[in-house]
């Protein structure tokens, strides 16, 4: 019997591969498409996006998008092992700095914020709201911290060839509320 750990690296590993085969430009303009018909955006929203890294579903077309709304965005920042995640705010061509794992950050005096809505990458994800990510577990962490204190929006962002019957989880996975593909925006029941 294979431990939750154990199936959860597996799974990364198969959903990695998987999603390599999925890389569509169109993709990305379909799925802002979807999120912007189907997701209420408050004029005062806060929305926490990401640069993708490998083959995660470009977002350049929602920075776009919500530029065009005057909506502010946020990219987040890894502070540190088991710390939730922080948000800056960053807009397209603003000045980057190199962060953990070498991911993109906004430059250190970038006004931190929290998002009223946080858009997620993802290896895989399933019909019930929950996603496999990298293993690091900063979107749960994080998820739970703003949930508790200032409630937050979670939408998974992904191809629709990431979804699986069942995402293996434990209980420190917190569910999406969305999940916003090419084909489709669909709410958590």
């Amino acid at each position: 019997m294979h431990t939750i750990v154990e199936r959860k690296k597996v799974d990364r590993k198969l959903a990695s591969t998987v999603r390599a085969t999925l890389i569509d430009a169109n993709a990305a303009i379909l799925a802002a498409n979807n999120l912007f018909k189907s997701i209420d955006l408050p004029a005062d929203a806060k929305i926490s996006l990401y640069l993708p890294i490998g083959s995660e579903i470009e977002t350049a077309p929602l920075f776009e998008g919500l530029k065009a709304r005057n909506i502010t965005t946020l990219l987040p920042v890894v502070e540190g092992k088991d710390r939730p995640l922080i948000f800056k705010e960053w807009a397209v061509g603003h000045p980057l700095d190199n962060g953990h794992f070498n991911v993109p950050v906004p430059i250190e005096n970038a006004k931190n914020m929290a998002p009223t809505i946080l858009l997620v990458p993802l290896l895989a994800f399933d019909a019930n709201g929950y996603r496999l990510g990298y293993g690091g577990g900063f979107y749960d962490r994080t998820l739970e911290a703003l949930r508790a204190n200032s409630g937050c929006m979670a939408v998974g962002y992904a191809y629709a060839g990431q979804e699986v019957a069942q995402v293996t989880i434990d209980k420190f996975d917190q569910p999406l509320d969305w999940l916003v593909t090419e084909k489709e925006a669909r709410k958590r029941l």
